[in-house]
C-alpha cells in the first residue's frame, strides 16, 4: 500500500451506534463512534483526515440527484417547446408557404423589373442628349432643315424632358425665322398640354405675351402676364418688366412706375432687370416733368385781371374819352 494513503474503516457496531446517536442527540452531540486508522505519513506533516458523516453523505447525494433531476427536466422541458415551435414552424409553413415563396418571387421580379426600367430609361435619355445636342449643332451652324428635322424626330420618341425642349426649340426656331403664328400656335400647344412641366407652361405663356406685345391692347396683356409676376413665379422678372414696358406705351405712367419700382426694390432681381428698371423710371419722371412745364409756362404768360375799381377822375378835370383811331390817346373829347 502507497505510503501517504490513509484508510478509514468503521466496524458494524460503530456505524450502528454512531447512526443512532447522531438521530437521538441532533448534529452537535459528540460522536462516540470508533474510528480505526490505518497507515501513516512518513516524512510528511499532513494531518489524517476524519472520515466524514454518513448523514451529510446521503443528503448531498439527495440534493445532487436533485440537482440532476432539475437539470434533467430543464433539458427535456427545452427539447420539447423546440419539438413544439419545430411542428407550429412546419404548420405555418404548410398553410402559408405557397404565399410566402409567391410574396418573395414577387418581389425579385419586380426589383428586377425596375433595374431594368430604370436602365433603358437612361439609356433613352442619354441617346436623346446626343440628338438633341446634335440639333443645337446644326442651329450653330446654320443648317436649320436639318436641325428642325433632329428636333422634330426627338419630338415622338424621346422621353418627356427632352420632347418638351425640342418643342420649344422649334418654337422658338419659328419666331427666329419670322413665322409669328406657327410660333403662337406652337407655344399655345405647349401652355395647354397638361403633361407638360408646369414651369415650361408658365414661359410658353410668357413667350406667347412678348410675341402679342404689340398687338394686344394692355388690358389683355395684363390678363397674361399677371398670373407670371406673383413672387412665386420664376419668370416674375420678365413678366413684371413687360407688364411696365405695355403699361408705359398704353398710356399708364403710375402703374409702369409700380411694375418698375418692384424691379428696383427687389434685391434678387438681376442686375440687368434692375438696370433697366431704373432707366424706365428715370424716363418715366424726365417724361412727367416735360409735360408738366409747358403748363406752367402757359399759366404765367395769361394777364393778371385788376382786382380794384377804375379810379374817378379829379374834380374839375375834364374826363378823358377812350381813344379812337386817329385821335391820340387821353385827348379831350369834342362837344357838340
Amino acid at each position: 500500500m502507497p505510503q501517504s494513503c490513509q484508510i478509514v474503516a468503521f466496524t458494524g457496531a460503530d456505524w450502528k451506534t454512531g447512526t443512532r446517536r447522531q438521530l437521538l442527540l441532533g448534529p452537535t452531540a459528540k460522536k462516540t463512534h470508533h474510528v480505526q486508522q490505518i497507515g501513516y505519513n512518513a516524512g510528511s506533516d499532513r494531518q489524517a483526515f476524519a472520515s466524514p458523516d454518513p448523514l451529510a453523505l446521503l443528503i448531498q447525494l439527495y440534493e445532487t440527484q436533485a440537482v440532476m433531476a432539475d437539470s434533467f427536466r430543464d433539458v427535456m422541458a427545452r427539447e420539447i417547446d423546440e419539438e413544439l415551435r419545430r411542428e407550429q414552424l412546419l404548420k405555418l409553413w404548410d398553410k402559408y408557404g405557397t404565399y410566402i415563396l409567391a410574396g418573395v418571387l414577387l418581389v425579385i421580379v419586380g426589383v428586377g423589373g425596375w433595374k431594368y426600367y430604370e436602365s433603358r430609361q437612361l439609356r433613352a435619355s442619354q441617346m436623346a442628349s446626343t440628338q438633341y445636342l446634335v440639333a443645337l449643332t446644326e442651329f450653330n451652324a446654320k443648317r436649320t432643315a436639318d436641325a428642325q428635322r433632329t428636333l422634330e424626330d426627338l419630338v415622338p420618341h424621346a422621353p418627356p424632358g427632352y420632347a418638351q425642349l425640342a418643342r420649344l426649340r422649334l418654337a422658338a426656331n419659328d419666331a427666329a425665322e419670322g413665322s409669328t403664328l406657327d410660333a403662337i400656335a406652337g407655344y399655345d400647344r405647349i401652355a395647354k398640354d397638361e403633361t407638360v412641366d408646369p414651369i415650361l407652361q408658365d414661359f410658353a405663356r410668357l413667350q406667347i405675351a412678348m410675341l402679342k406685345f404689340d398687338t394686344v391692347t394692355f388690358p389683355e396683356l395684363r390678363n397674361q402676364l399677371s398670373p407670371l409676376a406673383n413672387d412665386r413665379s420664376p419668370w416674375r422678372y420678365s413678366a413684371r418688366e413687360l407688364l411696365g414696358m405695355g403699361a408705359a406705351k398704353a398710356g399708364f405712367p403710375d402703374e409702369a412706375r409700380s411694375h418698375f419700382q418692384r424691379l428696383v426694390t427687389d434685391r434678387q432681381a438681376p442686375p440687368g432687370f434692375a438696370e433697366r428698371a431704373r432707366m424706365m423710371v428715370a424716363l418715366l419722371d424726365e417724361a412727367e416733368r416735360a409735360k408738366a412745364a409747358p403748363q406752367a409756362a402757359g399759366n404765367e404768360d395769361k394777364p393778371v385781371a385788376p382786382s380794384g375799381k377804375v379810379d374817378e377822375p379829379a374834380a374839375g378835370k375834364p374826363k378823358v374819352a377812350p381813344g379812337t383811331p386817329g385821335t391820340p390817346a387821353g385827348a379831350p373829347a369834342k362837344s357838340k
